[in-house]
Order: C-alpha cells, then structure tokens, then sequence
C-alpha cells in the first residue's frame, strides 16, 4: 500500500515547497533520465496508481463499489478554482467540453451568424480552437485569431486587447499559450469580456495545479482542464465549471437519465405514460446546476478516485508553492540559456513552463536541439519550432544544472566563432 504522507509531501521553509520526488517513481538522475516535460503529461504518483489498483480490484466484487469519487472529484476542484460543487462536470476530455460549449453556443443563439465573432490566439492549442471553427462554419460567424506579438515589448495580451471587438460574442483562450509557457493577463481580458457581454472559455490544462486561477475572481464562463498534466491524474477524465447564470439555458451531447430530476440516489426513473405522445417516455427535466452537461454512464469507478486522489495531493501542496518552487526552476533555465545565445519568448512567462528557439545563425531547428538532450536522456519537447522545458513537483536543481550543461553543449557545436 501506497500512501500520501502528511509529515513528508512538503516542507515548508518561508512558505516553500521542496522536491516530491519521494511520491513518483522516477529514475535517478544521477546517470539516468531527467524528466522535464511536465505540460506533455505527468508521470502517475504511486499512490494515485494505488489507488486506481485498489479501485480496478473491486470490480472483482462490484457490490463493494461506490460512487463517493464524482462528489470528491467535484468538490476539490471546485475549492481549486473558488466555485461551487454544482457548477462542476465530468467530461472526457477538453476537446469534448470545449464542443459542449460551442454547441450550446449556437443553441442559445449567443453565435448566430456573420455579426458574430469568437476570439482565438494564433497558435493555440487545437482543442479549444477546432469546435468554434465548426461553430463558425455553421453558422458564417468570423474566426477572429489574435496574432502572435512580432513587436519588442508587446505581448499576447496586448495583441488580443488591440484588435476590433465590436462583433466579438466568444473569447476562448487559456492562460498560458501551450508552446512556450507565455501567460495572459486574464484578469484585463475577463473584464474586457465583462463590458462586452461576451463569453468567457478558458482551457485551463496548461494551467491548473501549477498556477492559482479563481472563476469568482476573473468572472470566467466556462472553464476546462484535461487532469493528466498539472492536475497529476490519470488519461480519460476533463473536469468543467460552467457558469450557473447560463447553464439553465444549455443541454449536454447525450440523453441520459443520471442528470435528470428522480434520479437522486442511483434511482432508476419511471416510464410516464401520458394522455398525449408529448407526455410518454422518460422525465426530461434537468436536475440543477451543471450536471446537465456530463457525459452519460456512470462515473468511471476506475478513474475518478485517481482524479480525486491527484486533487487531493496538489491542495495539500498548495497551488502557490508549486508556482513557487517552478518558477525558480525556469528562472534559472532562462537566464542560463538566453547567456548562452537562445531566444527567449516575449515576458511574461509561465511559472512552469519556460520555450526557447534557437538563433537563424546557428544553422539548425529546436528539434535537433530536443533530440540531442534526448540523446544525453533528458527529455523535454518540441512545439511549434520552440524548446518547451516543463519542470514539475519531482524535479531537482542538480536536473536543472544538468540541463543547463548540456543546452551549453548544443549552443557551442552551432554557434559560429
């Protein structure tokens, strides 16, 4: 049996937060691989894998299975980004929380046609771009893409605030742009949206769990985030927050009874039959709050105790000292590096994630420079002709240095005398 472990997941030193490698089981970095790629996925804590062991067991004997994880699930996540429990889901994934959205979007008539637009940023990731092109197709609404900052000093928020928004309906954006850890300041744009009336759809994957975001604060609409990055869960599950104020008004993808009034408890909802066709059938009837938009079945009694468990550990780490402690990681990645020649993206940055490019004078892409790191076992990505460098909780400082020695050897077998 594997456990959290109260005494030992964190050390508080001035509010610091010290390295959980002791929670995974990673190799040693001392002649063995170096990890660094956090905003890719996560590697599984032990005792979330136990967990998920525990609970796959009891399938052997279902009688002994129960349904606490959802309630679980929704109440940390809802203490994680300062909401109610009601206003959470449970869906599969970002891309299907994002399309819920953009469905209900043209159901409700908020994108309705070419006097409507959604705002997007260049480059952002496909899951919250992808259904609000259908959405536009399908309607004529224009795709408004915010470009990626060319200028000296200015930023995404910057180029998102400049542009006309007098047609805009929609903003959908995370804060931290996926290829190069570059962060929004939500807080402006929330209350661009606010004078606006317009929607606000937030990924928050690349965020939550490595950098504090409250929905009461910043008014969001609707939030999202995939649990298997920052969130420390397993593959599988996508948590929601939808706004109270307009979740009455929207339905989910697919027809199931476990979000209908009657069905509290696990009750099975009885066949009506009416004076009239309309009144046959099932109860139709929404129970409250979010739960109108999760996806059918039964909660995975498999997935959903890992998701909780995962929860459980970064509340008790606590969001701020996770930021913490990562930031003086890529701190320290990014003076190192931009010394030694490598191009640092437009401030500000992520606490978490830090992108690098290489000069057009070394003769060579970002992707020659991850393969030579993967070569020398330290595993970092590639995104769109950057070097994404994704430190988390298990990482040290001896992996940073380690990193930093061998970004040097790449930089001078390019760097022309």
């Amino acid at each position: 049996k594997v456990s959290r472990n109260p005494s030992k997941t964190w050390i508080m030193n001035q509010g610091s937060l010290t390295s959980q490698r002791h929670l995974f089981d990673l190799p040693d970095s001392k002649g063995g691989l170096i990890y660094l790629n956090g905003a890719a996925r996560s590697p599984m804590m032990k005792h979330v894998l136990a967990v998920g062991t525990k609970a796959l067991g009891q399938q052997l004997k279902p009688w002994t299975m129960k349904n606490e994880a959802e309630n679980r699930t929704k109440e940390l996540f809802a203490k994680l980004i300062d909401s109610k429990t009601s206003d959470i889901a449970i869906t599969p994934c970002t891309s299907h929380a994002i399309s819920l959205i953009a469905h209900n979007a043209m159901k409700t008539g908020k994108v309705s046609g070419v006097m409507d637009a959604v705002l997007v940023l260049q480059n952002q990731m496909s899951s919250n771009v992808l259904p609000w092109q259908h959405l536009c197709k399908s309607t004529g609404a224009e795709l408004l893409v915010a470009p990626a900052p060319s200028k000296p000093g200015k930023s995404w928020t910057d180029s998102v605030l400049s542009l006309d928004w007098k047609k805009v309906k929609i903003v959908a954006m995370p804060p931290v742009l996926w290829t190069d850890g570059s962060v929004l300041d939500m807080e402006i744009i929330a209350e661009k949206c606010t004078k606006n009336n317009a929607w606000l759809v937030v990924d928050g994957t690349q965020a939550l769990g490595a950098m504090p975001l409250s929905v009461s604060k910043l008014k969001i609409d609707f939030l999202c985030a995939s649990v298997h990055k920052w969130l420390h869960g397993p593959y599988g599950a996508c948590l929601l927050y939808a706004n109270p104020k307009l979740v009455d008004k929207m339905v989910g993808f697919d027809h199931h009874e476990r979000n209908r009034i009657g069905s509290e408890g696990d009750k099975d909802l009885p066949f009506l039959c009416g004076s009239s066709n309309a009144e046959n059938g099932y109860e139709m009837r929404y129970r409250p709050g979010a739960l109108r938009l999760q996806a059918g079945g039964r909660p995975n009694p498999v997935l959903l105790p890992m998701v909780a468990e995962g929860l459980a550990q970064v509340m008790e780490w606590g969001v701020e000292r996770v930021a913490s402690m990562l930031r003086i990681m890529t701190s320290k990645i990014q003076a190192g590096a931009a010394a030694m020649g490598y191009l640092i993206p437009p401030q500000p940055s992520a606490p978490h994630i830090i992108g690098l490019r290489v000069p057009k004078s070394w003769n060579c892409k970002a992707i020659d420079c991850v393969e030579f790191l993967d070569e020398h076992k330290i595993m970092v990505s590639e995104r769109l002709g950057v070097i994404r460098i994704s430190p988390s909780v298990y990482n040290t400082d001896k992996e940073v240095e380690s990193l930093l020695v061998h970004l040097r050897k790449f930089s001078l077998q390019h760097v022309r005398p």
